[in-house]
């Protein structure tokens, strides 16, 4: 029987095969929510806590990491959330890989523009970090975001539309990421900042701050 790898990744769980292939994840036998509770994107954008030190993967007789990006590195365009990227490649293949979660910046590297809401998203996310031969891709924002760093990044938010005529010469997502930067992301970075001063999602009763 094959040995199996447990990966938690904050509600989801995922079972995989010792041997992954190299590309597609394939190889993945399941994802559940671990709590019995169920992610409603309208709810809540994110998956509130990506550990990134239990994501590993087996390549040839080596353990190596996927989540190898440092916050610190972060593409200036990733939303505030666990997934980001980082210090990426520039082979493009993220947004192939996650179409409703990845972009490329005008150098082509990949950056995060909305956070996994589904387990598939989740599983899309994780082959784009899987296909960056850098290692770029981070997923331990949940440990270094603050308000003040939500409220800064929402502050160049114009800044960054203003580019969306450059971003959509190498995307095919743009307008994709164009309608959800200008009608859901202060929604959905309100209930973030709720998250990250509390470390619990949102009830409907709780005050959000303002960002």
């Amino acid at each position: 029987m094959p040995s199996i790898d447990i990966i938690d990744i904050s509600m989801f769980r995922l079972r995989l095969s010792a041997n992954l292939r190299s590309n597609l994840m394939s190889d993945l036998h399941q994802v559940s929510p671990t709590d019995g509770m169920r992610l409603e994107a309208a709810e809540w954008s994110a998956i509130p806590e990506a550990t990134e030190s239990h994501v590993t993967l087996d390549a040839g007789s080596q353990r190596q990491r996927i989540f190898c990006g440092k916050f610190e590195e972060r593409n200036p365009f990733n939303i505030p959330g666990p997934f980001y990227g980082a210090q990426t490649d520039t082979c493009e293949t993220g947004p192939l890989e996650a179409p409703e979660n990845v972009m490329l910046d005008g150098d082509g590297q990949e950056f995060v523009f909305r956070q996994p809401t589904t387990a598939e998203e989740l599983r899309r996310i994780i082959g784009a970090a899987r296909c960056d031969p850098f290692l770029g891709y981070g997923a331990d924002g949940d440990q270094h975001w603050s308000l003040r760093l939500i409220r800064e990044w929402w502050r160049g938010m114009e800044g960054r539309i203003a580019q969306s005529a450059k971003l959509a010469v190498t995307n095919k997502n743009a307008d994709q990421w164009l309608s959800f930067s200008t009608s859901q992301t202060e929604g959905y970075l309100r209930r973030y900042a709720f998250f990250v001063d509390n470390r619990r999602i949102p009830a409907p009763t709780d005050l959000l701050p303002d960002v």
